[in-house]
């Protein structure tokens, strides 16, 4: 999803120290996964808080599970489907990761340009290639702004049913395609719990980081990817209301100025659309 401002620096291309390997139940060593992260602001980390050192964003909460032997983030703030096929892809080809996330598609629900069915190609661009080096990928779907935006109804209407369009066209393109694990947050990732939100209420907060890493811990065959090692905790210091209502003066107006130019004018549009719709039903 689209991120309001840039959060503190994380490292993109991360070594993780540690064994080599496990022993499975075979008695055969399991090699530690070589995790890429791909991606918007989403996985890039905004809205989570780690201890020093550590690397923001649920993607680096898996990799820290899994006990990743090599963690890259190419995740970039702002990005959409096709920047994630043009840009993000040929350094994640390059990487040869044996797992391979992807949170997409936010950023083109909130643009006027608007196309799921572009957004769904584009997927499934970025999933083949992925699968045909050999990548396991992991693909999350969108969770439902109805339910954690706050705003007039009509407007999260409409948010609502481009992000269900959204998952309907990724699962059409990659649901079936082998090497691809599809993950739905929707009634899993509560939206309407704020603890598990960032102020800005578009990403989710450090729980909603942890809680997202779990999700797809959980679908993933634990066989080839066992859990090595809990997910880094919660900071004790979190900040408080002032400061959260600080950031979101300080980067939620500018944000949402910045979109009022592109957004907002085709939601209007939208709602006019289906109000006059109705009434002429």
């Amino acid at each position: 999803m689209t991120s309001i401002a840039p959060e503190p620096h994380i490292r993109r291309d991360h070594r993780v120290p540690g064994a080599f390997g496990a022993v499975g139940a075979s008695g055969a060593r399991i090699e530690r996964p070589r995790i890429v992260a791909l991606g918007d602001s989403v996985t890039v980390g905004v809205g989570d808080q780690v201890l020093p050192g550590g690397n923001p964003g649920w993607a680096a909460h898996l990799a820290t599970a899994l006990d990743a032997s090599h963690f890259a983030n190419l995740a970039t703030l702002g990005a959409r489907a096709r920047d994630v096929r043009d840009r993000q892809l040929a350094v994640a080809v390059t990487l040869r990761p044996s797992l391979a996330t992807l949170v997409i598609g936010g950023n083109d629900v909130l643009r006027g340009d608007f196309d799921a069915t572009s957004v769904g190609r584009d997927v499934g661009v970025v999933c083949d290639a992925l699968v045909r080096i050999g990548s396991q990928v992991v693909i999350v779907l969108l969770h439902d702004p109805r339910e954690s935006l706050p705003g007039p109804r009509v407007i999260r209407d409409v948010l609502s049913r481009r992000a269900r369009s959204v998952n309907s066209a990724i699962i059409d393109d990659v649901g079936r395609m082998a090497g691809v694990t599809v993950v739905d947050p929707r009634g899993r990732l509560a939206a309407d719990d704020r603890t598990l939100w960032h102020i800005d209420r578009m990403h989710p907060g450090p729980l909603g980081h942890r809680a997202l890493a779990r999700m797809v811990i959980g679908e993933l065959d634990a066989v080839r990817f066992p859990l090595r090692q809990n997910i880094p905790i919660v900071p004790a210091a979190r900040p408080g209301a002032t400061r959260q209502a600080a950031w979101l003066i300080r980067n939620g107006l500018p944000w949402f100025a910045k979109r009022s130019r592109d957004l907002l004018p085709e939601l209007a549009r939208v709602c006019w659309r289906e109000r006059h719709l109705v009434d002429s039903h």
